[in-house]
């Protein structure tokens, strides 16, 4: 069908940010389904010593109207990127030019004890970033105890991860996870140098599990809006929300 493409292979690369390959990172492919639409996540393929990997799409979920790449180091404290993939409808082995970068995270450098796994604690990271977390809520296979961020002007991240709108930085998180219930506060430090009492536009990166205070869900690889958050009167700190640890951005208004 002409909004339909049939993809055999996806091949590319997985590097750091010094580009040098991530050996054992894994790519994994979601496609969606011509006709049904149904969401297909195709077995990762494993990236050699140089960050190589190759795809192969199974039967069964070759012919789709999109696709997003999923890229991931599993283990170690870095972001997990997705890329929205075009479509190429004249081809079926697909080779990606530019390198999917995976940025380090950093470890929290106060981490308070679970104790009650109900309770808010403040988690603070380096770079000027804290977070209010009730570990019960955090939705992730790795949990609380691997809790990493990363503060990123926007114009440094991949291109398969367009903050857009305007956006002047990016928060990485790993290990990515869902909240449950209520977003998780956060403060950043003024760092853009943003205006006394302003207001800045939110947006999230959907991932593998991503929802929204109002129960939607926010596709994999799509930047979605996710309210707003303001400056502190003494324009030192910006207060947001964080509906889930994936990737978050915000742009002024």
């Amino acid at each position: 069908p002409a909004s339909a493409a049939w993809v055999v292979t996806v091949s590319g690369r997985i590097t750091d940010e010094g580009g040098a390959g991530i050996v054992d990172a894994r790519a994994q492919l979601c496609v969606r389904l011509h006709p049904s639409g149904e969401l297909q996540c195709v077995w990762p393929a494993r990236a050699d010593a140089q960050g190589l990997f190759t795809v192969e799409v199974p039967a069964s979920g070759r012919c789709m109207t999109a696709a997003v790449m999923r890229v991931l180091s599993p283990g170690a404290d870095r972001a997990t990127v997705y890329c929205p993939l075009a479509l190429p409808l004249d081809q079926a082995a697909v080779s990606i030019a530019a390198p999917y970068v995976l940025p380090a995270t950093a470890r929290a450098t106060s981490l308070p004890p679970r104790g009650d796994a109900q309770t808010v604690r403040t988690v603070v990271f380096a770079g000027g970033l804290e977070l209010d977390v009730a570990p019960a809520r955090f939705v992730s296979t790795a949990g609380y105890d691997a809790l990493a961020a990363v503060r990123l002007p926007a114009s440094t991240t991949s291109a398969c991860l367009p903050a857009g709108h305007d956006a002047v930085e990016v928060v990485a998180f790993s290990p990515e996870g869902d909240v449950s219930g209520a977003p998780f506060a956060a403060r950043l430090t003024n760092t853009a140098a943003l205006p006394v009492s302003s207001v800045v536009d939110l947006f999230v990166l959907g991932g593998l599990s991503c929802t929204l205070a109002d129960g939607t869900h926010v596709p994999e690889g799509v930047w979605q809006a996710a309210g707003e958050g303001s400056v502190a009167a003494d324009g030192a700190t910006l207060s947001v929300d964080v509906p889930c640890l994936t990737w978050l951005a915000y742009a002024p208004r």
